[in-house]
């Protein structure tokens, strides 16, 4: 399945299954740089329009020098990077992320993600992901955790009424 708009062309994963993913293995990274248009646009979809992720007096009456990136957009990124990974059969368990910094329009940002545990439930395979929003500095501006629903290649087999 491939997603088109008006920025580039985006390509989901094929199946992604749950044998194939290794502990430590890192995600693409997903870079992202917010424009000021961006975040009246995302205001208007998400019905957020806190002053300060559009107005400069705002943001500058909160102290901060430019306008900021609504946490929800970024948590969003975060999401999509997630999900451009795993592909279309995969399914988001648990989805937890923690705003710890602001970000602001124009800023190099990209999103990181790393599998650090992995288990068989009764039905699906599952693995757990440590995932960020990071600045150019290196810093995590937007850490979080995921718990991924992946197809099993055990399990699929049982289905059919295959065997090894």
């Amino acid at each position: 399945m491939t997603i088109v708009n008006h920025l580039n062309v985006v390509s989901f994963t094929p199946t992604l299954w749950f044998e194939d993913v290794e502990i430590g293995y890192k995600l693409p990274p997903l870079p992202k740089c917010a424009t000021k248009q961006q975040l009246v646009m995302y205001a208007g979809a998400s019905g957020d329009f806190v002053p300060i992720h559009y107005d400069i007096n705002a943001a500058k009456g909160a102290g901060h020098d430019e306008v900021i990136i609504h946490g929800a957009l970024k948590s969003a990124w975060l999401a999509q990077m997630v999900t451009l990974w795993a592909g279309i059969n995969s399914q988001i368990m648990e989805f937890e992320v923690e705003y710890r910094a602001v970000d602001f329009p124009g800023e190099e940002l990209v999103c990181q993600g790393e599998v650090t545990k992995k288990f068989l439930s009764d039905l699906y395979g599952v693995i757990e992901l440590k995932i960020g929003l990071f600045k150019e500095t290196g810093k995590v501006s937007t850490p979080g955790k995921v718990k991924l629903a992946l197809p099993s290649r055990t399990f699929h087999k049982k289905e059919l009424g295959l065997h090894d």
